[in-house]
Formats: structure tokens, sequence, C-alpha cells
């Protein structure tokens, strides 16, 4: 699903060895291309789509038990209704005699995050808080579609959360322009499911070295446990290293528990606040969406401190100017959603989408430097202009 895999070793289903050329049902298996949680992964040619998907096989364990299969195939139905840009599409979970359940996704052509950022440091010399912004904004954005359902996209009736967001499970097209996460939900699902079956303690709340306080607790998990492995990754960017790099396990958890994390030198000061807020042990102090956190990452908070020094503005109440302002936001992320409607109905869709991610932060910028009346005014010419972008 990756990239591929030279001298891939031969891999048995059920009595069946797996190896390029094998053909079961509509799909014919083209190579193998890395290893997931769930297993190995393939490519492979579904002639009911004349397209590539990537493949995951179901463990034999969870198909023997039919309690982990309802929850299985339970969890695919939440993750197959999200729809949206910048989560990968799972087709199907299918039987077929001999291999047994399996598992097809979107093939995606791309890279993982941290070698996008390998390949930027190479060209550029840095990975700039801005590339990062800009990279993991789409990500935001598409974890909160998934949490919170009805909100965004009336369709989706059922949040979904993660619980395993790491740089691995973040595919970046060749270009850098396409963002899209992987793995959502399903692979946890399958985990929690071989631990139930198999008695065998596995790591069935996401990967040790991402997840969050809450998770090494077995506490429930919500949106703002993905936005704790958001901030991680965040975290790594920037740094090139993990904010608690142990590998034992117990000593791993005593960090996450119970030690601040170290601020990162030479970046912004807001940046640092954002980090620290996104990684605190509580969920209750982190910020109430992961797109707050990529947008204070972006210096939003800046830009209104700076804003009642430079602009001239109204003598109001700061509480009030603040109303104001969420009251304009508000309204240009929902013309933002309605643009990226329109980019999906585009013919140009990644180019749309591209040019669609640069607008926000411009916009804001705006918001906050112009006075309330001209913000109130400008709102239907800041969506004519979101538009204009994806036209």
């Amino acid at each position: 699903m990756r990239f591929e895999s030279k001298g891939a070793r031969p891999t048995r289903i059920g009595g069946a060895e797996l190896k390029s050329g094998l053909t079961f049902g509509h799909l014919k298996l083209v190579s193998r291309i890395g290893k997931g949680g769930m297993g190995d992964v393939w490519k492979a040619l579904d002639s009911t789509r004349d397209a590539h998907v990537a493949l995951k096989f179901l463990p034999a364990e969870i198909q023997d038990s039919p309690r982990e299969m309802r929850r299985v195939q339970q969890t695919f139905k939440a993750v197959q209704a999200l729809q949206h840009p910048h989560i990968c599409p799972v087709y199907f979970l299918e039987e077929f005699s001999g291999f047994g359940h399996v598992l097809g996704m979107k093939f995606i052509e791309g890279v993982t995050l941290l070698e996008y950022r390998d390949q930027y440091v190479d060209q550029h010399g840095s990975f700039p808080v801005e590339e990062v912004v800009r990279v993991l904004r789409p990500v935001a954005e598409a974890l909160d579609y998934a949490h919170n359902p009805g909100v965004i996209h009336p369709e989706v009736t059922k949040a979904v959360v993660h619980r395993d967001i790491k740089p691995e499970n973040v595919l970046v097209s060749p270009d850098g322009r396409g963002v899209q996460i992987v793995d959502f939900g399903l692979v946890e699902q399958v985990r929690m499911s071989l631990t139930r079956v198999s008695k065998v303690e596995m790591d069935s709340a996401g990967t040790r070295l991402y997840m969050a306080p809450e998770q090494w607790r077995g506490q429930f998990q919500d949106g703002r446990t993905d936005q704790y492995a958001l901030a991680v990754v965040a975290y790594e960017l920037l740094a090139d290293r993990l904010p608690f790099e142990v590998a034992d396990p117990f000593q791993l958890r005593e960090c996450v528990l119970n030690e601040p994390v170290e601020p990162l030198p030479d970046v912004p000061k807001h940046v640092n606040t954002a980090l620290q807020r996104g990684l605190a042990k509580s969920r209750e102090e982190r910020f109430p969406s992961c797109s707050e956190l990529i947008g204070a990452m972006g210096g939003l908070s800046a830009a209104a401190a700076q804003s009642g020094q430079s602009a001239s503005r109204p003598a109001e109440s700061d509480s009030n100017l603040a109303d104001q302002v969420r009251s304009v936001q508000s309204r240009v992320d929902a013309a933002h959603q309605e643009a990226r409607r329109l980019a999906d109905e585009s013919s140009d869709y990644a180019g749309a989408v591209s040019r669609l991610d640069e607008i926000p932060g411009h916009l804001r910028e705006q918001a906050f430097y112009e006075s309330l009346v001209e913000k109130r005014d400008r709102t239907a010419e800041l969506e004519s202009e979101i538009r204009e972008a994806v036209s």
C-alpha cells in the first residue's frame, strides 16, 4: 500500500501460498508491498473496479470467533461510512473460499510522512513550522470529521477514533500535495480482537511511542486521544525526534504519564505552547479539536495578540472581540468546507485542494487585522474567493 518490497517472502493463508499472479474471485495479487498491524499488505488488481487496491487478510483466530467477527464487521461499516478526501477509502470486507475474509482499500501511490520529511529536508535543508502546519492541516481536518458524527457531514452517524496516528499511517503523494490517513480504526479493532481470542497481551491501543496517557491506563478514548498522537507527530517532524525516546515500555509509560515534555528550541513560542497543550496529560486540558491544535501551531493566537497593537479597531472588551472573531471564523470555516465539497466535484480535484489548503491562513490573518464591521462585510467576499480557488 505504501511502497514496493523487493524479494518478498512467501506467505500462506489457510492452505494457499500468496504470491504474485495468484487469482481468487475478482482479485489478482500483484506484489507484497509491506507489513502492517494486520500482517502482510498486498497490492492487487480488482477486476470489478479495473484498478489496483491494497489487501489485508484477516487473522484466522478472529474469523473463528463469531463474536469478534461481528465486532470487526461493525467497525468496518463505521469506517466505510467515512467519506473524506484525506481518509483512505475502504472498499470491502469480503470472504473468499480458501482465503477467508479479505479487507480491500484504495491503493495509494505515496510515501510515509517521515519519508516525505526526509525528502523535503534533502531538497530544502530543513522542515519548517510552515510545512509541518501545511502537511498536518488536512490530517487534522480528516480526524475532526471522523470525531464529530453528524456535525460536519450528516451521513456519518458514528464517531470513529483512529487510535494509531503515527507517521507510517499518513501517506503523502510524490508531489507533497495529497495527504491521506490509512488504517482508520480497523487495525486497532483487529488487535483488540486478537487479544481477546488469544489471551496474549498486545499493544491493543496504538503504537507505544505515540500513545496518549489514557491509552496507557486503558481509560476512555475519544478524539482528543488522536490529538495527542497528532501532537507527537508534529513534535517529531519539527525536532526529528520524539518527545520521549525510551526503549523500555515501563520507563516510557512513566514518562508519558508523569514527565513534562521538553520544549523545542528554535521555534516560535506559540508553537511550543500549542504542542504543550496538545500533549497535555489530561484530555480535558487539550484543544477541543485537532484543527485547533494545528491552527495554534500556525500562529492564530499570535495573530490575535498582535492585532491589538497593529490594527485599528473599535474599542471593545477582549471577550466581546473574541466572540466576534470566532463568529466570523466559523463562517469562513463553513465556506472552507463548502469549497472542499466543490473541489470534490472538480475535474482538477488534486490541484483544487492544493490551492485551497493555502487559503485558510491568509483568511484568518485578515480576519484578525480587519475591523469587526469590515469582517462581517468581508465574509461574503471571502466565500466567493474560496469558490473561485476551486473553479
